[in-house]
Parts: C-alpha cells; sequence; structure tokens
C-alpha cells in the first residue's frame, strides 16, 4: 500500500479517502487501492480543497480542521496519516474512533495468513531456503 501511495503522490495525486473500504486485495500477492473521486491534483506536494473531504474516520486533523468555505492547503502526507489509522485498524481490529473491536476485521490472524502467503510466494517455505 506504500508503494501504491508513493506511485499516485508521484503521479501529482492525493488519495484523500483511504479507508478499509477502499483496499481491495485481489489475489494473494496483488492490493490495489480504489475509489478515486475525491483525489486532488498536488501542486508542490500540496493540495488545496475548501471544505473538509473524506470519510471521517480516517480523516487527517489537517483536514477536519477545515472551517467550511475557508481555502486551505493540505499536504500531500494526510493519505499517510489515513493509511496509518487503516494499518492499525487492521492489526488490532480495533475501531479507534468507535471505541470497540469489528468482528468482521481481518484482525491479525488474517493478516499473518496474507503476509506468509506473500512470503513464501516472493522467498519461497522455510525448507526452499534452507536446502
Amino acid at each position: 500500500m506504500l508503494q501504491m501511495l508513493d506511485y499516485l503522490h508521484s503521479q501529482g495525486y492525493a488519495h484523500c479517502d483511504l479507508k478499509p473500504a477502499n483496499i481491495f486485495v485481489v489475489s494473494d500477492s496483488v492490493v490495489k487501492i480504489g475509489d478515486l473521486g475525491l483525489m486532488q491534483p498536488l501542486i508542490d506536494d500540496h493540495f488545496f480543497i475548501a471544505n473538509p473531504i473524506g470519510t471521517v474516520h480516517y480523516m487527517a486533523p489537517s483536514i477536519k480542521r477545515i472551517q467550511r468555505g475557508e481555502m486551505a492547503k493540505i499536504h500531500k502526507n494526510v493519505d499517510f496519516y489515513s493509511l496509518g489509522l487503516l494499518m492499525f485498524r487492521l492489526v488490532t481490529a480495533y475501531h479507534y474512533t468507535l471505541g470497540y473491536i469489528k468482528q468482521d476485521w481481518l484482525g491479525l490472524e488474517g493478516l499473518f495468513t496474507v503476509v506468509i502467503g506473500l512470503a513464501q510466494q516472493n522467498w519461497g517455505t522455510a525448507e526452499t531456503v534452507n536446502s
């Protein structure tokens, strides 16, 4: 996901709405970011908005503080803030803004399954590495 964000930013855009519903696991080794409807063009690593955009539970504080109608200069790193919250929720299954553990979330077991699958695909199993 970090590589995808880095690529998006290198192409001159900020996603502005990273959340679990916008992350798609296509296969064991392919993850995609979707819903580019709120994407903003970057000018010198910043974008300009006059109203808060994104999903409030994954929104960076700099976006939450915007007063409606007031133009604000926002740094592209708001995407990394959202990604950090998303990863925290992925690993802990804890929804930080609602204060509860969501039972239908991937959680640690699912995360380890994906990571182990990727590691085996890219580096082989422990048996093949040691032989």
